[in-house]
């Protein structure tokens, strides 16, 4: 596998200073509890969260993608669908078929009107769950054996760290059903450590140190979504942002934007993330 672009200049697309107040402000941590409104997406009667995994499926990126995946889905009262980068018509064929109330393999406007679809994807997983929205457009020809009658509205595609620039795994971005897309990446960092606390305290408790031997970074991608944030989170006002929650059943975790590496990208976006889905 070779990984053949390197990034000369970092950049802000979208997330100013302002922008991070608001979401820093948007956030409650106490003790180790994230704190966010429970409630289900707005009009909707059934909500979905499908989250796509990084190369491998395991380790701590991969793990904390799960993590947020899990707390989004229990937080909000959304279904919760995992899968490898590369399972994508897996993904695509047990959502189609959830949705799919008459069981007749078309998928009427009507059984489109109740639902809420939201996605999120770690690396190579970030370029899947692009590619899952837009198939949700494909209403000129079958997906998985289904045919669409509407186009499919993702209310949120959330992407960490997206790797699109190599072969074979690629995306051309979000198409216009997508409602707000936010793509969060960090440049080639090679080492990242998240500091500890004890939980319900200020005391230390160490820290953990990542150090990546193959250097990775993601990009901002291509956009057609109605609403597109995309964000550098080691450069500009986001290098000095502290996420900070849950990192063991003992501590919590903190971590600033400028000491991200692609490892640790699940474990930075996890609170914001989690109130861009509120």
């Amino acid at each position: 596998m070779q990984f053949v672009e390197v990034l000369e200049s970092r950049q802000l697309l979208s997330g100013t200073g302002a922008m991070s107040e608001i979401r820093t402000a948007a956030l409650s941590v106490a003790g180790d509890a994230l704190h966010v409104r429970r409630q289900a997406p707005a009009t909707a009667t059934h909500g979905f969260i499908y989250a796509f995994y990084g190369l491998g499926g395991t380790g701590f990126g991969n793990q904390s993608l799960a993590q947020l995946a899990n707390d989004a889905g229990s937080t909000y009262g959304l279904t919760v669908g995992k899968y490898q980068y590369n399972e994508i018509d897996s993904a695509l064929t047990n959502f189609l078929s959830a949705i799919d109330t008459n069981h007749d393999h078309i998928i009427q406007a009507s059984e489109i009107a109740n639902i809420s679809v939201n996605l999120v994807g770690y690396s190579y997983g970030g370029i899947t769950a692009a590619n899952f929205s837009r198939d949700l457009v494909k209403t000129r020809r079958g997906i998985d054996g289904y045919t669409l009658k509407a186009t499919i509205p993702v209310r949120r595609l959330i992407t960490i760290d997206p790797v699109n620039y190599t072969p074979g795994v690629s995306t051309s971005g979000p198409e216009n059903n997508v409602q707000e897309f936010f793509n969060y990446w960090q440049a080639f960092n090679f080492n990242s450590t998240i500091q500890l606390t004890v939980k319900h305290t200020t005391t230390p408790a160490g820290s953990v140190n990542y150090d990546v031997t193959l250097p990775l970074g993601g990009l901002p991608l291509s956009s057609s979504a109605q609403s597109s944030t995309q964000i550098e989170v080691d450069a500009g006002s986001w290098a000095g942002t502290v996420s900070k929650h849950s990192y063991n059943r003992a501590d919590n975790g903190s971590l600033a934007g400028d000491q991200t590496d692609h490892t640790t990208m699940p474990f930075y976006v996890y609170p914001f993330a989690i109130a861009d889905l509120a």
